[in-house]
């Protein structure tokens, strides 16, 4: 049975922690989603500490829906619970900073510190964080993730598991001896991924829990997010019209500050009669404007596969949207060189063509100068 397999499990990594099983009927998948736990916190940095490389910190972490931050120097943890705490619900006081894990927010922190005027001693019974059904339901995949939040550095580490029917068949079937995880580990090579996998399996090996961890690399995780549902196809279809408007800007200045140097009878005559001029040079800038904006999508998805193949990660806020990644506040050599790269091409778009059209630019002697 799944709930004396998930209490077996965890006790032979951790020893001293107590699952209390609640039945909740907002949830049909497990009898066990809303457990509140009693942790022997130092047994589980213990672990964690084999686990880790050294020079990683040990920074908050979490156990199924139970969200703790815990501060180092003080050895003190955090309570948060399912009720509204001094008016505020769980979910204001959380963040998603990858996919389906949460932090807790520091100002959040201070709020329920101030309201219980102490901080909650280690050891103290912990009662879990309820979010929406929908999200907790989604949590659900990370219910045996040992190590749930892993903060390696600057980056949060997440274990996650596979969909929810998934996860019910790998419990239902005592023929698959694996509980296969599925680490997004952020180390900056594939290396580090190596050996931080290994260290987790070696756990898991010498512990006997049935689980082998899989790297999920970086590279991995934003096909994924690009993949995963419209999000990213809506922002590069807001991205493209935003190229459409300001190449037409640019095109129009640029045609009219031409066709204003010559003679208002010539203009008429090129485009055969005074109500025609306008219409022609307005029929030109959207044609063109459509041919900068297939440029600008094609551009743009070359410069998504050429990140994916070099493994560069995206940070700029407009291009991390675009491409349906997570934000990271600091600056990347990629995004500078990208989004220069999209200025020059709506400059180009936006400027030589009528240059050419006008005949101040004269294409067919560059061609004859080439050839």
């Amino acid at each position: 049975h799944v709930k004396v397999y998930y209490e077996r499990s965890i006790k032979e990594i951790f020893g001293n922690i107590v699952i209390l099983h609640e039945k909740n009927p907002d949830f049909d998948i497990f009898d066990f989603v809303h457990p509140p736990l009693e942790l022997n916190l130092n047994k589980i940095r213990t672990i964690l500490k084999k686990i880790l490389p050294v020079s990683a910190e040990l920074k908050p972490f979490a156990f199924n829906y139970l969200f703790i931050e815990k501060d180092i120097v003080s050895e003190k943890i955090i309570l948060l619970s399912s009720k509204k705490i001094s008016g505020i619900t769980v979910q204001e006081g959380l963040k998603r900073p990858y996919g389906n894990s949460i932090m807790i927010n520091s100002e959040f922190r201070k709020r329920i510190k101030n309201f219980y005027d102490h901080e909650i001693d280690i050891g103290s019974k912990i009662h879990v964080a309820m979010a929406d059904k929908n999200s907790v339901k989604r949590r659900i995949l990370t219910v045996t993730s040992l190590f749930s939040f892993i903060e390696l550095n600057r980056t949060l580490g997440l274990i996650n598991l596979m969909n929810i029917e998934d996860y019910r068949n790998l419990f239902s079937k005592n023929d698959n001896p694996y509980n296969l995880l599925f680490l997004k580990i952020p180390s900056s090579n594939r290396e580090g991924d190596k050996i931080l996998t290994e260290r987790i399996n070696n756990i898991f090996r010498k512990t006997g829990v049935p689980c082998r961890a899989v790297p999920h690399t970086r590279i991995f995780r934003s096909v994924n997010n690009l993949i995963s549902g419209f999000g990213a196809l809506i922002n590069i279809f807001i991205f493209s019209v935003f190229f459409i408007i300001l190449i037409s800007i640019i095109n129009l200045m640029v045609t009219l500050y031409i066709e204003t140097e010559k003679d208002i009878a010539v203009i008429m005559a090129l485009g055969g009669g005074a109500a025609s001029g306008p219409v022609l040079i307005a029929t030109e800038v959207i044609i063109l404007s459509l041919t900068a904006w297939i440029g600008s999508v094609i551009l743009t998805l070359s410069t998504i596969a050429i990140l994916f193949i070099f493994r560069i990660e995206i940070t700029n806020p407009v291009l991390s949207a675009l491409l349906g990644q997570r934000l990271i506040f600091h600056p990347g050599i990629a995004d500078y060189f990208t989004t220069f790269l999209l200025i020059i091409i709506t400059i180009l778009f936006g400027s030589i063509y009528p240059l050419i059209r006008s005949g101040k630019i004269d294409y067919n002697k560059i061609l004859k100068e080439d050839n």
